[in-house]
């Protein structure tokens, strides 16, 4: 019997951490009921859109590296993120999952820029350094 990926046990570890369903987490991260079980039954891996989501979700530090490596986006904006989730503050963590939902639906500059400021703030406490 093969052992199941990575990504479907840290799946299930936060399904069952956050206490929620598969239907739950498949309005959380905008796919299927049925992606979502693949997902977890490990025959489908997330993609870039999901593992964000799921970083987000994630607690552990650890768990939000995981899934940011998963989503293989730059390197750079990877370190953007998972900093940003890092912080202990629940209202930025949802404020920026938030924005990088509209910005996936929406990439336009309005949201780009809504991005940028809520990381600035969040990574340099209201300075702004250029991005």
């Amino acid at each position: 019997m093969e052992n199941p990926p990575e990504y479907s046990l840290r799946l299930g570890r936060l399904v069952a951490e956050l206490g929620i369903s598969q239907a739950e987490l498949s309005a959380l991260s905008s796919v299927d009921q049925s992606t979502v079980s693949y997902y977890l039954s490990g025959r489908r891996e997330p993609g870039k859109f999901a593992c964000i989501v799921f970083a987000g979700l994630s607690k552990s530090a650890d768990d939000r590296a995981f899934w940011l490596a998963l989503a293989d986006i730059s390197t750079r904006q990877g370190d953007l993120i998972e900093a940003a989730f890092g912080r202990n503050d629940p209202e930025s963590e949802r404020r920026l999952v938030s924005v990088l939902l509209q910005f996936w639906y929406q990439p336009d500059g309005l949201v780009l820029e809504s991005l940028r400021d809520l990381l600035k703030k969040m990574l340099f406490g209201g300075q702004k350094p250029g991005i």
